[in-house]
């Protein structure tokens, strides 16, 4: 048995800047623009208009409403991206974030808004469902300007907005601690079907959940990433646009704060229609184009191969081991995917270091790589090219693996040999990629050669877990093993079946284990 199987076997025993005066000088500037009726001088006219309402509230001036580090600091951040992007922005903080200044602002925004304009609403503070006064309707807890009298505001009050216009729609609610999922049954009679326009929603967490967790630049998890993404980064296809699934896309996978579950929906009746950003970035003219189902990447030559969106039934059906139940439907958004594992050669025109211990073989895929080097290989990798490259997750991978067919088998066959190298076929070593058949979706080697790390963490119950809507165990610094998927040369040839799950601690290199890479986009 091999040190990744043992793993495996262990692992289930083992169950059981932004200074303040920045801050004054960026509202008053904001305050300007928007009493001085946002003069065409400065913003020019641009047809449709692009409007952002921003609160953030750090400091709550009531004992029984809790302060949220960074929220204020993640407001500034947004509406200085948003400014770069034309967009006509209210900036309320704090003590400005107040129940009167908000619906004033509303108000006045009434008076600009027309047919076909763009509208942003980005809430960072307290919000709930189960306030005693309104029952379990989703509202927003503004500044309490008087301590004797509180009236939250309810969200409806932002998605009913357009009474009159056909306007294009984002919320984005980064609320802490009391956040609450505020999907589309809880606004069905609030969003009207007959505007053909998109009206989406983003939430930072679920029910009783908490994201006062700060990354490196003291930003919440999903501010953090929205900054990045609204930066350029989500531009997963290359267009000069960033849609809200190319957002979600990946904002998904990136937070990765354990005791915070975002969700995104687009409200009922506007399915068929995105919010859509420019690129500030502009279109990266070398990237795959929607049109496209094979793809070269310029710097290493790895071949990606496009994966429609679809759902699939994940896990095994028979002869099964506990981890890989209950056979479950998963749905994930359109992605790619590389055609082969990453080679020797293309680890090394990133890296530029050789780790394997079959070294001196271009074309055999790399190994005695560690989860954690594969994080640093996408860190450089897209610092090279501008990307937003990441190990696909386990459904993903398993999406990847079974095909169009969906077999419930080996990845293109029923029969191992014809396409995998294992222990009844190998020698003893890795073979070149590309040698075995592909399978329908015209990947090689998803079944043996060696093992493949995925972004997930290893949970034994992970399929009791899932979402329907592209699934993802997050990496969890408390649990140290990740998935290994597929098998290998040295493993017998049942682990290299689509539905086996294996695990191994995300430090451990060894000679049996490798990756590939997945570059997401929208549908």
């Amino acid at each position: 048995m091999n040190d990744t199987l043992k793993n495996k076997q262990e692992t289930k025993r083992q169950k059981g800047m932004f200074k303040p005066y920045h801050a004054k000088i960026c509202l008053l500037f904001l305050s300007v623009l928007f009493i001085t009726g946002f003069p065409s001088t400065l913003f020019g006219k641009k047809i449709p208009s692009r409007y952002a309402l921003i609160i953030g509230i750090s400091k709550y001036n009531d004992s029984q409403i809790k302060n949220i580090p960074a929220a204020t600091n993640d407001a500034i951040h947004m509406a200085r991206v948003l400014l770069k992007q034309n967009y006509k922005v209210i900036l309320l903080t704090d003590k400005k974030a107040t129940h009167t200044a908000i619906q004033s602002s509303l108000t006045r925004l009434k008076t600009h808004l027309s047919n076909g304009d763009y509208l942003l609403v980005y809430f960072a503070g307290q919000a709930q469902t189960n306030f005693s006064f309104w029952g379990s309707r989703p509202i927003l807890f503004p500044y309490n300007e008087n301590p004797m009298t509180y009236t939250p505001i309810e969200l409806k009050t932002f998605t009913d907005l357009p009474s009159k216009q056909g306007l294009n729609q984002l919320f984005i609610l980064d609320t802490c601690l009391s956040g609450e999922d505020f999907g589309p049954a809880k606004l069905k009679s609030h969003a009207p079907s007959q505007d053909q326009f998109a009206r989406q929603i983003i939430i930072a967490g679920t029910k009783y959940q908490n994201n006062t967790i700060l990354d490196s630049q003291n930003h919440r998890p999903l501010t953090g990433q929205l900054l990045n993404a609204l930066k350029g980064d989500a531009d997963l296809n290359g267009d000069g646009r960033i849609t809200f699934k190319e957002i979600w896309a990946y904002i998904a996978p990136n937070v990765t704060n354990p005791t915070q579950t975002p969700r995104a929906h687009t409200l009922p009746g506007h399915q068929n229609f995105d919010y859509v950003f420019i690129s500030p970035k502009g279109p990266i003219s070398n990237g795959p184009q929607p049109t496209q189902n094979f793809w070269k990447e310029p710097l290493t030559g790895i071949t990606f191969v496009r994966l429609p969106s679809g759902c699939f039934s994940m896990g095994c059906r028979k002869d099964c081991d506990t981890d890989s139940l209950p056979v479950h439907t998963v749905c994930l958004n359109s992605f790619w995917i590389s055609q082969h594992e990453v080679t020797q050669r293309q680890w090394l025109k990133v890296m530029e270091s050789q780790p394997s211990y079959f070294s001196g073989h271009d074309h055999y895929p790399i190994e005695n790589i560690s989860w954690t080097d594969t994080q640093d290989f996408m860190r450089i990798f897209n610092e090279k090219t501008g990307r937003n490259y990441r190990l696909p997750t386990e459904a993903e991978w398993e999406y990847a693996c079974v095909g169009a067919e969906k077999k419930d088998s080996y990845s293109g066959a029923d029969d191992s040999r014809n396409v995998s190298w294992t222990l009844l076929n190998s020698n003893d070593q890795p073979h070149d990629v590309g040698q075995k058949e592909k399978n329908s979706f015209q990947l090689f080697d998803m079944s043996g050669n060696v093992y493949e790390w995925c972004m997930d963490t290893y949970d034994e119950n992970a399929y009791r877990q899932h979402t329907k809507q592209n699934p993802i165990i997050k990496p969890s610094e408390k649990n140290p093993y990740r998935v290994i998927r597929g098998g290998c040369w040295d493993s017998e040839a049942i682990y290299s079946k689509c539905n086996n799950r294996n695990n191994q601690s995300r430090n451990k290199r060894n000679r049996y284990t490798g990756f590939r890479i997945v570059y997401s986009v929208s549908q």
